[in-house]
This record gives structure tokens, sequence and C-alpha cells, in this order.
């Protein structure tokens, strides 16, 4: 069953630092472009997995800036 065009999609992100998981987080997906905030508890990631969760549909990654906040 296809659910129905503009519903969203669900995409866990899980980060690690060096191997070690230090975070994961769920986020609902639309169709308009959306900045991903990812929690400060996280600390340093040195690797994201993105995984489409629930029942995927067409993902795009279509850019990606990554910014570093504070000291």
């Amino acid at each position: 069953m296809r659910r129905p065009h503009g519903c969203p999609t669900a995409i866990t992100v899980t980060a690690y630092n060096n191997g070690s998981v230090v975070g994961t987080a769920n986020y609902f997906l639309t169709t308009q472009m959306q900045t991903l905030i990812f929690p400060q508890s996280w600390g340093v990631a040195t690797e994201v997995v993105i995984q489409v969760t629930g029942v995927p549909d067409d993902f795009v990654l279509y850019g990606l800036s990554l910014y570093t906040l504070g000291g």
C-alpha cells in the first residue's frame, strides 16, 4: 500500500564519533526544503547515517551543508 502523496517520510539519523554511537534522532520530511538540527548533546560527530523508516518512498538528499556552532 502506497502512502498518499504529500505525506511525510520518516528518517532516522544516527551519529557516531570515531565508531561510537553518540545519538539517534527521528525526523519527518516533506517536499519542502528544511534544516535538520541535531541535538547539542551529541557533541562531535565524525559520521552520520541516514535511514528511511516507515513506508519509504523516494528520498533525495539534494544538498548537504555542515556548520559548526560555538567554540
